[in-house]
């Protein structure tokens, strides 16, 4: 029940996501006439690819925004999270969510500047909602009291949130599909569909937050002072645990190189010249990629160990991301090369399971919402910077390979800085964790040799006592 209502809550969220881009394309407007011939995503603005290059560059902006919310919040959610309980801090988050779609069904009712303006207000009213840390934090609260290794809860949390995502999936290639330019509507649905699962977490979301884990508020220096405690104590907990400190450092230029996703759908339209279907339709192999491997890493980590896992995928990773740089503008039959380097990696994204097993045996479970706001927070802040770099960086009027290039090339160098810092920072104590994982499946699969044998037994001892 926990796991489906934050899931549904997040791929929600997603899909709001999904439809910003060609919703920031409806909105936009110019002097060149509309052909009914050719699909713009635009019924005021006939001009193909200053509909795609402007309507990137608004939804960067209002991605930018809508982190520079979550980086307001994040703090004050912990901490909220921390003192009143898990689910009214979620509850108050969906209240947000519901705020940001209000707003984004009101943008398609007025002209175009006030349009831009409110859909950059959805957005940061989407960020501040917090849902995403709120989900990590309870999900860590689960994983505090699980016995043996946690990276099968993980695995399974993100199994079902792949599954769920197909199917909303599907709701997109439906509007793609229809060629929508008038989105009222599908805000109007989504809205109604909000509304629901804020009645959920109203009636039957639980709280995850042991009464002991409660802490007291400080009411003496009130909402400042919380947030300067909080500055304060991610501090403290960076200084006093090496896996964290090279852990938020690798993972700050991992989240810069993922960034680029915010112009990928725009890049594929504009250097392969599909529409907005295609370039959706030619990505939904890595969901179907992503959802049937997800049992492939902890298999992989039963018969040939955790250690072994971890170390191949990071070199797997590596080549596939430099390997194929010159060829990203060409195709291997139908498929754009990008996207087939995309399905190439999408199994190891299962990987990230283990380093959330990692962190939740190093580091002690009364930090769970401080590290998952630290994480969040930093999270944010490179989702303000990437959506400004890469809408900055991207070129729809591209006339060299350099330029077509450029957003590819900064991605893998901010890429290159995360895995060095794995390798010569936390590495080690990934490896160390990943060795007690071993261990512990040996003894589990020691115990249960150990039963069947006693089983075998007593049928062989039943079996003379009948003769």
């Amino acid at each position: 029940r926990t796991y489906g209502i934050l899931t549904l809550c997040t791929t929600l969220q997603v899909l709001i996501n999904q439809i910003e881009q060609p919703y920031a394309r409806s909105l936009m407007v110019c002097d060149v006439p509309v052909n009914a011939s050719e699909f713009t995503g635009s019924a005021y603005c006939g001009d193909r690819w200053k509909v795609i290059g402007e309507g990137a560059w608004l939804s960067g902006t209002g991605d930018s925004l809508e982190n520079v919310g979550r980086i307001i919040m994040v703090i004050f959610i912990s901490g909220y999270a921390d003192t009143n309980g898990r689910k009214p801090a979620t509850i108050i988050g969906w209240t947000l969510i519901i705020g940001s779609i209000v707003c984004f069904f009101t943008a398609s009712f007025l002209p175009q500047v006030w349009g831009k303006v409110f859909f950059a207000v959805a957005q940061g009213l989407q960020g501040m909602s917090g849902v995403g840390i709120i989900n990590e934090i309870v999900v860590r609260d689960i994983a505090a009291a699980w016995e043996g290794d946690p990276t099968s809860l993980y695995a399974r949390r993100n199994t079902l949130g792949l599954f769920m995502g197909l199917f909303f999936f599907f709701f997109v290639i439906v509007i793609q599909w229809a060629q929508i330019t008038e989105f009222r509507r599908v805000w109007f649905g989504i809205l109604v569909i909000s509304m629901s699962v804020w009645a959920l977490l109203w009636t039957t979301f639980p709280e995850t937050q042991a009464e002991k884990d409660r802490k007291v508020a400080d009411k003496k220096y009130g909402f400042i002072g919380t947030m300067c405690s909080e500055i304060v104590g991610y501090k403290n907990i960076l200084w006093a645990n090496d896996f964290l400190r090279y852990s938020i450092f690798s993972t700050f230029f991992s989240n810069l190189w993922g960034g680029f996703l915010i112009i990928f759908g725009p890049w594929t339209m504009v250097t392969f010249g599909y529409s907005q279907l295609e370039a959706l339709l030619i990505g939904l192999p890595s969901l179907f990629i992503g959802a049937f491997s997800a049992p492939l890493i902890p298999s992989l980590c039963k018969k040939y160990g955790h250690r072994s896992v971890v170390m191949g995928c990071f070199w797997y990773e590596m080549i596939l991301e430099w390997g194929f740089i010159p060829f990203l503008t060409r195709s291997v039959g139908p498929i754009p090369v990008p996207h087939l380097v995309g399905w190439l990696k999408t199994p190891c994204g299962g990987i990230g399971s283990i380093y959330e097993a990692v962190g939740a045996k190093v580091v002690d479970p009364g930090l769970g919402a401080k590290l998952a706001a630290m994480y969040q927070l930093m999270g944010f802040s490179t989702g303000a910077m990437s959506a400004l770099i890469y809408t900055r960086c991207f070129y729809w009027e591209a006339t060299n390979q350099w330029q077509r290039l450029a957003p590819f090339i900064v991605a893998s160098c901010l890429k290159l800085f995360s895995q060095l810092i794995f390798y010569n920072g936390h590495r080690h104590i990934v490896l160390r964790e990943c060795k007690n994982f071993e261990e512990m499946h040996k003894e589990e699969e020691a115990k249960k040799a150990e039963g069947k044998e006693g089983t075998e037994g007593d049928k062989k001892e039943d079996a003379k006592e009948d003769a």
